[in-house]
């Protein structure tokens, strides 16, 4: 992961995966804070070449949607702050 602009550096972090779900989470380390607001950042697993994104029986997957097995995946999000009252 790495965040926009021409500078855009990779920010560390661990990646669990739960089963049950089908779900992979990205935690960063350190967190990204409030003062990350507006930042825009992108995510990018590598499935490309000859190290495709594989299932958990070993099958390639579409990984940009193109309808074809490998690829690289790529999705953005942007920190927004949250008000919460009670």
């Amino acid at each position: 992961m790495a965040g926009a602009g021409n500078t855009a550096q990779p920010v560390n972090g661990t990646v669990s995966y739960d089963d049950l779900a089908k779900t992979a989470k990205f935690t960063p380390q350190p967190a990204l804070v409030g003062s990350d607001e507006g930042t825009v950042y992108t995510v990018s697993v590598i499935g490309s070449n000859s190290q495709p994104i594989l299932d958990i029986d070993s099958l390639a997957l579409d990984s940009n949607g193109d309808g074809q097995e490998g690829g690289d995946f790529e999705s953005k999000f942007t920190i927004k702050t949250v008000t919460i009252i009670t």
